[in-house]
């Protein structure tokens, strides 16, 4: 007898493991060009990988409603701003910023390279690249709807473009149109800045995106250990 009081309590367990899982990561979710939103607040993490172009840039975080985004009242985070236009450069005619394609790493950050946002639940947001040209300036979102005047795809979720290859074309890039963000090591994210799309090579601002999962809730260990209570009164009625 007790050892099938041993495997039901053992089975109750499991179950009640296998429920704690379920209940830190299953949860709908959009993370693509078509917007971003999570059915319960979600903490992701971003870490900035590189940028390549020669605009001075910065990426935030933007509210979305109706359809809409107001670039100035509608921004709730920056994320990671650029302190010149390359690592070394701030001219856009320099032989050397040239020659690496104007590549902008960590150290070309006025904040950290690795931040955090937390997403709240059922609220539609969507990423903004602000760049800053040598004549005007403008912001391309990650939700491609919100980019009215060429209706081009502006974010590439799970590549990080032709990274290696500046003005290379990334290819099949609706292919790249929606990711999970919750894998571990998280998901690259790449933009193509220019207005027109430019090259649409999705090297010129590169993040890494994570969601962090939730944590085991006090509701879900109160089932697990109900269920482990049931199973023992059960064998003690069979055993009386």
């Amino acid at each position: 007898m007790k050892t099938k009081l041993l495997s039901a309590l053992t089975a109750a367990a499991a179950a009640a493991t296998a429920l704690l899982g379920f209940s830190g990561s299953a949860h709908a979710f959009g993370f693509g060009t078509n917007g971003i939103s999570f059915q319960q607040d979600t903490q992701v993490k971003f870490t900035f990988v590189q940028s390549m172009g020669a605009n001075l840039s910065n990426l935030g975080i933007y509210k979305v409603n109706g359809g809409t985004v107001n670039p100035v009242t509608d921004k709730v985070a920056t994320l990671f701003q650029e302190s010149q236009r390359s690592d070394s450069f701030n001219s856009i005619g320099n032989t050397a910023a040239k020659a690496t394609g104007y590549l902008g790493t960590a150290a070309n950050l006025t904040g950290p390279a690795q931040v955090s946002f937390t997403f709240l639940a059922n609220q539609v947001y969507t990423m903004g690249l602000f760049n800053q040209g040598w004549q005007s300036t403008w912001t391309r979102y990650s939700t491609t709807s919100l980019n009215t005047r060429y209706g081009l795809q502006h974010a590439a979720f799970g590549s990080s473009g032709s990274k290696t290859a500046d003005g290379q074309a990334l290819a099949g890039v609706s292919t790249y149109q929606s990711t999970n963000p919750f894998v571990s090591g998280g998901v690259a994210i790449g933009f193509e800045d220019a207005a027109d799309g430019g090259d649409r090579d999705y090297n010129d601002f590169i993040v890494n995106a994570e969601a962090v999962p939730e944590p085991i809730t006090m509701g879900g260990l109160a089932l697990g250990f109900g269920g482990m209570v049931m199973a023992r009164r059960r064998m003690n009625r069979k055993t009386a």
